[in-house]
């Protein structure tokens, strides 16, 4: 029996250029597991000792979630939707604009690693996914760059 190579073990998805609908699916179930499973783990940080502890937990939780969408990602771009909304959904929920902007950017890093393994190399995946996890520390943001604020609003609520 001949030795199969590593990477012809590897399933080859061609490359849409171009969104479907079953593209856009994709990004709003998992975009939206990454929403719930982020809001449930993130709530840790209701207990202000875990507060610094709740990005790593939540990285850690919802990083299945996110290696299940890599096995569904076809083209370059999903990547960086998802992680435009989950930095929107950052932003929404009071944790500031600083959150939306990292999380494109970061998107697109994360994007472009997995690119480079074709979205099926573990070592991008992981290495992309240590980028877009980073998405969910931007909620310390509005603590770093407008202290005063935050703590402010801390305060009268």
């Amino acid at each position: 029996m001949p030795k199969i190579k590593k990477e012809e073990k590897q399933a080859i998805i061609p490359e849409n250029k171009q969104f479907t609908a079953r593209d856009a699916i994709q990004i709003g179930l998992h975009a939206a597991l990454l929403f719930f499973l982020s809001g449930l783990v993130g709530s840790i940080g209701f207990v202000p000792i875990l507060y610094p502890a709740a990005p790593f937990v939540i990285a850690i939780v919802c990083g299945p979630v996110f290696f299940l969408f890599l096995s569904k990602v076809r083209h370059f771009g999903m990547i960086t939707a998802v992680g435009t909304l989950q930095g929107a959904f950052l932003a929404i929920t009071g944790h500031g604009i600083y959150s939306l902007l990292a999380a494109i950017i970061l998107g697109l890093i994360a994007d472009s690693i997995c690119r480079m393994g074709n979205y099926r190399s573990f070592k991008h995946s992981l290495f992309g996914y240590a980028f877009y996890a980073v998405i969910m520390a931007t909620s310390y943001f509005p603590m770093i760059f407008s202290a005063d604020t935050f703590y402010a609003n801390i305060a009268n609520s």
